[in-house]
């Protein structure tokens, strides 16, 4: 037959450490001998083999003054600890209970509430209600409260870590379960969106492998990209276009192809007429200081002017209403050529 115990302490195992040290808040706190506390994870615990656990269990329980439920998302998943629940409301035995964070009382199922809940376990007042409560309960009077007083704060100190700690695979938060709920509900649409991205690529395998040459797959490649893609690649090209020329030749190229200037003027650009000569040496201007010219014979020239003009073609006519505003939104001003900010921003540095 099982021993008599005053505290049956009801709780899951996956909480062992935060029960390890509770046991000793009561022990401290409660003035109750850890003999008088049936915890089937205290190391003093013994079991003899020829009795079966859940008996025993029952046995203790029934046998027991006060049953000390310690409520905790694990505590809310183990059958063990409903049978233990439900065997305290059998039997009429005085009930207490402390909380584990992150349950609280509106997360609990129904069966659970209503019980003596002093409160969370890592609540200074719920500890000492609860040191109280068991005092009176087994002794008929609450005993020296200072030493009660110093364990409490003792306890909380101690259990900060091992709450954090707790690895529950149990009931969550109702805030939890809404996050939990929105992640797989966004999953879900990644999960559809790489098969769409499949069903995708497996088609441009296909056409990849029956093109004809070079170009073709370059441009089956550029069908493929989203705009995004296709901005960034834009961008690249007129940059590495670029790349090539001073600052002034930049400048020149914005004056005579968007700006529209009848004449380009150095000066309004931090640039001088010795830079300018120095182009025409280079052949990417020709003319006489009556019309200055951009020299299109040049390949350099012409391959920069090339890749602004599909550069300005793609955010002038090809790029959706959505992806423009985005776009605009982020920079703080039109993208467009002959916008001097979006000029500078694009082959000042470059």
């Amino acid at each position: 037959m099982c021993k008599k115990h005053k505290v049956f302490l009801s709780h899951a195992s996956a909480d062992k450490f935060l029960c390890d040290r509770f046991l000793k808040f009561m022990n401290l706190g409660c003035y109750i001998q850890y003999d008088d506390v049936y915890y089937t994870d205290k190391s003093s615990m013994q079991i003899p083999n020829n009795v079966y656990f859940p008996e025993d269990m029952l046995e203790g329980l029934k046998n027991c003054d006060i049953v000390v439920f310690i409520i905790s998302s694990n505590f809310l998943n183990r059958p063990n600890c409903s049978i233990e629940l439900g065997a305290a409301l059998a039997h009429k035995k005085p009930i207490i209970s402390l909380l584990v964070p992150p349950i609280t009382y509106g997360n609990m199922p129904g069966f659970t509430t209503g019980k003596q809940i002093m409160g969370c376990i890592n609540e200074e007042e719920a500890l000492l209600n609860f040191a109280e409560e068991v005092m009176q309960k087994l002794y008929g009077e609450v005993k020296n409260l200072s030493n009660t007083n110093k364990e409490v704060k003792s306890f909380l100190e101690d259990c900060k870590s091992i709450i954090e700690d707790l690895k529950s695979d149990g009931l969550i938060t109702k805030d939890e379960y809404e996050s939990a709920k929105k992640s797989a509900a966004r999953y879900k649409q990644i999960s559809n969106e790489r098969e769409i991205d499949l069903e995708k690529l497996r088609e441009q395998y296909e056409k990849v492998k029956n093109a004809k040459d070079v170009d073709e797959v370059r441009e089956i490649e550029w069908e493929s990209m989203d705009e995004s893609k296709k901005y960034e690649e834009l961008v690249k090209q007129a940059q590495n276009g670029m790349a090539r020329f001073d600052l002034c030749m930049k400048y020149f190229i914005y004056s005579q192809a968007y700006a529209r200037e009848e004449a380009f003027a150095p000066q309004d650009y931090s640039c001088d007429w010795s830079d300018v000569q120095e182009n025409i040496r280079n052949r990417y201007i020709i003319g006489d200081s009556e019309e200055y010219q951009l020299n299109m014979e040049d390949p350099y020239v012409s391959d920069a002017i090339k890749s602004l003009r599909e550069l300005s073609d793609f955010l002038n006519s090809e790029v959706s209403p959505s992806f423009l505003k985005h776009l605009t939104e982020e920079l703080d001003y039109v993208p467009e050529l002959a916008n001097r900010k979006y000029w500078d921003k694009l082959f000042k540095s470059c």
